[in-house]
């Protein structure tokens, strides 16, 4: 495809890597107030995958193919659910630059700024996968949280391009049972 490192998640034609990631509050920053059952993380890989179908249904001439690596639950000292989703200036309230960049770092990818080790991994799953494209989808555990958002009021957003997009357990209004839309 001439896919480029930047050019991890571009297009949606070809095959694509979806990196699935849970990350699992340790209480060392914030209090841990979530934490992921294994029947409600099964349940986040369902619904993703009925979304990934519904895409590869809808044209055929883009040959949509995914691989989904394992699923990683990793843990952070954060309880992402109790931050904002969106950037701002270091230190409390927090961030998705926080708790992202902590992952990634558990995960060995801790050189650069958060998007730069997300990057990384993709472009390392794209790969070892043989993918064209590979983006990764944060899964914020929502399960007590009352409004199931960020404390921004966020509960699901992407970048353009990539190279990744986070959602909430709950999905604000959504649900669970339709995250897949």
């Amino acid at each position: 495809t001439g896919a480029g490192y930047y050019d991890t998640s571009e297009y949606l034609l070809g095959s694509i890597a979806v990196n699935i990631v849970f990350p699992e509050s340790n209480g060392a920053i914030q209090p841990n107030t979530e934490t992921w059952s294994q029947i409600r993380k099964d349940t986040v890989v369902n619904q993703i995958t009925q979304a990934m179908n519904w895409w590869a249904a809808r044209e055929s001439r883009a040959r949509l193919s995914f691989v989904y690596p394992t699923p990683v639950t990793v843990a952070t000292g954060y309880e992402p659910i109790t931050c904002n989703a969106t950037p701002g200036p270091a230190g409390p309230p927090y961030d998705e630059g926080d708790w992202i960049g902590q992952v990634m770092a558990t995960l060995g990818y801790a050189t650069g700024d958060y998007i730069e080790r997300v990057y990384a991994y993709n472009n390392a799953i794209r790969t070892a996968n043989g993918t064209d494209w590979a983006i990764t989808i944060f899964v914020a555990d929502s399960n007590i949280d009352a409004d199931g958002e960020f404390a921004d009021g966020y509960f699901a957003y992407a970048y353009l391009g990539g190279p990744f997009m986070v959602m909430t357990y709950d999905n604000g209004g959504y649900w669970i049972g339709n995250m897949r839309a």
